[in-house]
């Protein structure tokens, strides 16, 4: 994999009563000149490759713990900085952990106590025993305790772009992020496997997924782990099962994690080896796979919540197969009012979806829970209809239940061809009560995300014609129809016409604003758009039509349409000032000039320039308030382009020579130059073009302008 550089925290000593870790993250090159240096991390964290980078550095040998230990002393090793591998593959081979750590030091005093850095998984470092004992053999007697940090989203971004075996680094993010496996790419050997697994074809539901990326993560992948392990016999079956104990104990017990020894353990952190499980060996491994993290060098967490309530689901599942009584797990995740607690809702969606036998019995306890958390996709059509019915009376005792979820890809599982009768029947009916309406955006959530049923659209149409439907529920009605309309965009536009002629309702304008992002510039061309720029409806909101204007129409734009709209704009500008002056448009048309400037302002003939730099004034002749950044950057454009500068300046005076109101006019005219420093010559320029005029407020308004150049001394050059 593509490496990226990383960073890491220090890790405090405990007797020095500082926090567990350091606040500060840095490079891990930036420790460089430190004596010696531990570097902790979990499974698949990339010390290693770290390492390995690390050693590009001259006067610096990577070398393996197990070479160290085998071969004592090579000629290469002396006068270097020691990066020394795997301290934890040599305890998990050793039957006294202290043995391979004392050979290690002992190899160090030998080498005459050179520079080192050591790398160890951090549930096999014994921390400050370790740290203590290390200081004999520093150089310095100072050791340094690190903690290698997860990849930022940034690094993901970059490794993925990296990556031949993904088309898409956005979308593999997308993918991620909607199945709830975003946090599990932070460790680099998981993103990695994960990459390998689905990079071609993710799986087509979101159990599946789940399914495929733990079978991938609870694998050892390091050799020496293997061959040194207890149970490598065990299959992944066993392991995932083993795991899923631990999380369905950890949940329903509310416990933080586990301790790996009764050093670690208390209330919250049972210690491992006192579990009731048919093998304790089995736990004490699979504890040190990537499905767990450490909290530190004595207690582990699983990895990801979401991870754990899916394991811990599919073990109880397997459990209630072989007798477990539902209701006896019923009781335990539930509260007096038989509703399922709220920390435990996810773990009872994904029961609901790995257990088909007990799916109605949770469904009826949490229906939304069962969306949201879990995976409805191979619910059967009844199964799904008992969901929405479940909705529904949700809905009927508090219409905003989903006020504090607004995930809505979940519903997407609900959305297939069987399904499609059952919708029609919610966004058709009749009754127009909150409960109505919250089930109906339940639904139209669903079809966004879901299988396309474009057969509905005629239904979705209705729904944007209705005033009484609410206008969160129109808007989701038309982000469908979108979707179910991509390869038609001519259905929208008809659809755009009807609302800007006002044929149907848009009371705040958002309707628009989704059509237009969505339509321009191969739907609805920069010729055209401009036809659709009023006033919004509702005063001070910011929905999406403004957010149209102010953003989506600059990053869809291409320079072309730049040029066009501002020539449409300056033609039409009489008609189009009084709603720029809006402040909620501060910015929309000075953005627009200052990029129009930066792609043709030097290549277009002045005339036309002069007029585009008039978009960006109000009704006063002065820049727009609010636009102040791009005010700057038209400013340093004309700075830079002194000649042309002159030539506006030339057109003012020909316009205010027939204007009533000179002084006026002229005062617009600088307006128009958003207060640039004049060019270095303009005095000089002012009074040859006196030579050439025969106004007289002209000639005085020129001559002014080269004695204040002199006054001033700002554009006097060859004036004395």
């Amino acid at each position: 994999m593509y490496y990226v550089n990383r960073t890491c925290t220090e890790v405090f000593e405990k007797e020095e009563n500082k926090p567990a870790s350091g606040t500060s993250q840095q490079r891990l090159s930036a420790h460089h000149q430190l004596s010696a240096y531990v570097l902790l991390g979990d499974p698949g964290a990339g010390k290693t490759k770290a390492f390995k980078k690390e050693t590009e550095r001259p006067g610096t040998i990577y070398v393996t713990a197990r070479d160290l230990i085998t071969f004592e002393d090579r000629p290469e090793w002396h006068d270097k900085t020691l990066f020394i591998d795997g301290l934890d593959e040599m305890r998990a081979g050793s039957q006294d952990a202290r043995t391979p750590f004392d050979k290690i030091r002992a190899c160090l005093e030998r080498l005459g106590r050179p520079r080192f850095r050591l790398s160890c998984r951090e549930a096999d470092w014994f921390g400050a025993a370790d740290q203590s004992h290390l200081k004999s053999v520093s150089p310095d007697g100072k050791v340094k305790v690190l903690h290698l940090d997860p990849l930022t989203a940034a690094d993901i971004v970059e490794i993925l772009e990296h990556d031949q075996r993904v088309p898409s680094a956005e979308e593999f993010m997308r993918q991620a992020e909607r199945k709830g496996l975003r946090e599990l790419l932070a460790n680099p050997q998981v993103l990695d496997m994960l990459v390998k697994a689905v990079a071609n074809k993710w799986p087509t539901s979101l159990k599946q997924t789940f399914e495929l990326a733990c079978q991938t993560i609870v694998r050892e992948h390091n050799q020496e782990h293997i061959n040194s392990s207890q149970t490598r016999h065990v299959d992944v079956k066993q392991q995932l099962d083993a795991v899923g104990f631990l999380c369905a104990l950890q949940l329903i017990a509310g416990n933080a994690g586990f301790g790996l020894t009764s050093a670690g353990a208390n209330c919250e952190f049972p210690e491992l080896n006192n579990l009731d499980f048919n093998n304790i060996a089995l736990l004490s491994e699979v504890g040190r796979t990537k499905l767990f993290k450490s909290l530190d060098e004595e207690r582990i967490t699983p990895v990801h919540r979401r991870v754990a309530e899916f394991l811990a689901a599919r073990y109880l599942a397997a459990r209630i197969v072989d007798g477990l009584p539902i209701g006896r797990i019923l009781a335990l995740i539930t509260g007096e009012d038989g509703v399922v607690v709220a920390e435990l809702r996810g773990l009872s969606a994904w029961l609901a979806a790995i257990c088909k036998s007990q799916r109605s019995a949770i469904i009826e306890r949490d229906p939304l829970g069962v969306v949201l958390y879990g995976d409805v996709q191979d619910f059967s059509c009844e199964e799904k209809r008992q969901v929405l019915g479940g909705l529904q009376k949700e809905a009927e005792h508090y219409p905003w239940l989903r006020s504090s979820q607004w995930a809505t890809s979940p519903f997407g599982a609900l959305a297939t061809q069987d399904m499609e009768d059952e919708f029609r029947n919610v966004l058709t009916e009749s009754d127009r009560s909150e409960t109505q309406q919250a089930l109906a955006a339940c639904v139209l959530d669903a079809i966004s995300h879901g299988t396309r049923l474009p057969s509905l659209n005629d239904t979705l149409l209705g729904i944007l014609r209705d005033i009484t439907w609410r206008p969160g529920v129109r808007r989701q009605a038309l982000a469908v129809l979108n979707r179910n309309n991509e390869d038609t965009p001519g259905t929208l536009k008809a659809l755009l016409d009807e609302i800007n002629e006002g044929r149907i309702a848009d009371l705040n304008d958002d309707l628009t604003g989704c059509l237009l992002a969505s339509l321009y510039p191969l739907t609805v061309p920069a010729t055209e758009l401009l036809n659709y720029l009023h006033a919004p409806r509702q005063r001070n909101y910011l929905g999406e039509y403004i957010i149209f204007w102010s953003h989506h129409l600059l990053d869809q734009s291409s320079n072309t349409d730049i040029s066009v709209l501002l020539d449409e704009l300056a033609a039409r500008l009489d008609i189009l000032r009084p709603i720029l002056g809006d402040h909620l448009f501060s910015d929309f048309a000075t953005r627009l000039l200052a990029r129009g400037l930066t792609a043709y302002g030097a290549s277009i003939d002045t005339t036309r320039l002069y007029k585009w730099l008039g978009v960006g004034l109000d009704k006063y002749g002065s820049p727009h308030v609010g636009a102040e950044e791009h005010i700057d950057s038209i400013r340093s454009w004309l700075e830079a382009h002194p000649e042309i500068q002159k030539g506006i300046v030339g057109i003012g005076l020909d316009r205010c020579i027939a204007n009533e109101n000179f002084k006026f006019c002229m005062h617009e005219e600088r307006g128009r130059l958003f207060h640039a420093n004049r060019p270095a010559d303009f005095g000089l320029w002012c009074l040859e073009r006196m030579q050439t005029t025969t106004n007289k407020q002209a000639t005085r308004y020129l001559l002014q302008e080269a004695v204040d150049a002199i006054c001033y001394q700002r554009g006097d050059a060859g004036l004395s």
